[in-house]
């Protein structure tokens, strides 16, 4: 049951995230689902939030992320973890407009490689999510968690990193693709390494308790430690957005971001035009 809960969450962001970021498939009656990823995340994000307060005000206090019975420092992390999946998802939007804007200025027509390039960001952002659940109550849903996130992520920084490399200088600076190649390869270390470590702690039989203890250590701080790199790596795409603004679509036509034609601290600043 709860490997089949698992593979719904990620199936079905599978599903919204393409018709709704990118195909935006005309279902012009229900304009509402160019928010299903948010909503998507808000659910998943109030469910794990319930479930840790339960097991605190109850006394079970199941741990998360290896943190034992200390069930407020699980709850802060989950809040932690959603704020980052909203922000992160922010991020690769913008980055994937970004791609889009000068690829319009190359003449180039939309690429399927840009859209792939945001579902494998987007659904690395759930799989860290999902990396929340519990190893021993949600075993499934965790792994799931780790596998997609060890895969997605993975293939998002190696990817972005390639393109930033391939973009002029005075666009993507050296200085900047240098550092999105070292934390790119630091966090798909630690994603292989956790990932190596959580199928470990999972099969491993409980024989030797310290060792246990150990391998459990490892896994815990190996996966932290590759979600602060990965969202590390989203931070350096700050400096990008700053020609962009942003608002609420009204309709499936419409965009997230806009381009200013203007900087903010431009004269004529709010002169603006959509892509």
């Amino acid at each position: 049951m709860r490997s089949f809960f698992a593979l719904c969450i990620i199936f079905f962001n599978l599903i919204c995230f393409v018709s709704c970021f990118d195909l935006k498939m005309k279902i012009s009656a229900v304009t509402i689902m160019a928010l299903a990823p948010f909503f998507i995340i808000s659910v998943s994000f109030i469910g794990l939030l319930i479930y840790n307060m339960a097991a605190f005000f109850s006394g079970l206090a199941p741990y998360t992320s290896g943190l034992r019975d200390f069930a407020l420092a699980n709850i802060a992390f989950t809040v932690l973890h959603g704020i980052c999946c909203y922000i992160g998802a922010a991020t690769m939007y913008a980055r994937y407009t970004l791609l889009r804007h000068r690829s319009a200025e190359s003449g180039k027509k939309r690429t399927w490689a840009n859209v792939a390039l945001l579902l494998l960001g987007l659904l690395a952002c759930q799989a860290y999510f999902l990396e929340n659940f519990p190893v021993l109550a949600f075993q499934s849903a965790h792994i799931a968690g780790v596998l997609t996130a060890t895969v997605c992520a993975s293939a998002y920084t190696i990817i972005n990193t390639v393109i930033s490399y391939r973009t002029p200088p005075e666009k993507d600076g050296r200085v900047k693709c240098l550092l999105r190649l070292i934390i790119s390869v630091t966090t798909v270390f630690f994603l292989v390494i956790g990932a190596a470590f959580a199928f470990m702690f999972i099969w491993m039989a409980p024989v030797n308790t310290q060792l246990y203890e150990i391998m459990n250590i490892l896994r815990v701080t190996s996966e932290w430690l590759s979600t602060v790199t990965f969202y590390g790596y989203l931070a350096t795409f700050a400096t990008d957005f700053k020609i962009y603004g942003f608002t609420i679509p009204k309709n499936m036509k419409d965009d997230w971001f806009y381009v200013r034609t203007k900087l903010p601290g431009d004269v004529e600043a709010n002169e603006e035009s959509e892509i």
